[in-house]
């Protein structure tokens, strides 16, 4: 299962930045988007093209981001336009487990990588 959780999402002005975080990660096979500021038109957007072109891919906002990532079973990957290349830090990844869009290796140091949105590393990780 893949999630990607969307931090920092400005309902004013992210909306096309957001709805394409969400469609892209669900055109490149995603299970859901979380996003962690509470935007119903934004869930309404994403839930008529799911509705429309079927699937069962999910979009929830205003999740509580802390305890999501506390409590997340399974390997994160922070997701951000800073880090190394995902080539490098893809075979890391077990794929055998859940990922979700934030977080830190077994050792504890962080999984960084590169790309600004989901799509490559949804991709690449399929």
């Amino acid at each position: 299962m893949i999630t990607v959780l969307r931090l920092g999402h400005r309902p004013a002005r992210d909306k096309r930045v957001t709805t394409h975080v969400a469609l892209t990660a669900r055109v490149f096979g995603a299970d859901a988007v979380l996003v962690s500021t509470r935007d119903p038109a934004l869930e309404r957007t994403v839930r008529n093209v799911v509705r429309r072109f079927g699937g069962s891919f999910r979009i929830e906002t205003g999740v509580p981001w802390r305890g999501l990532l506390r409590d997340w079973k399974g390997p994160k990957v922070h997701l951000t336009m800073y880090g190394l290349p995902i080539d490098d830090v893809l075979p890391r990844i077990p794929r055998d487990e859940p990922a979700s869009g934030s977080g830190r290796t077994r050792e504890g140091s962080p999984w960084r990588a590169r790309p600004a949105e989901p799509a490559i590393f949804i991709e690449r990780r399929h």
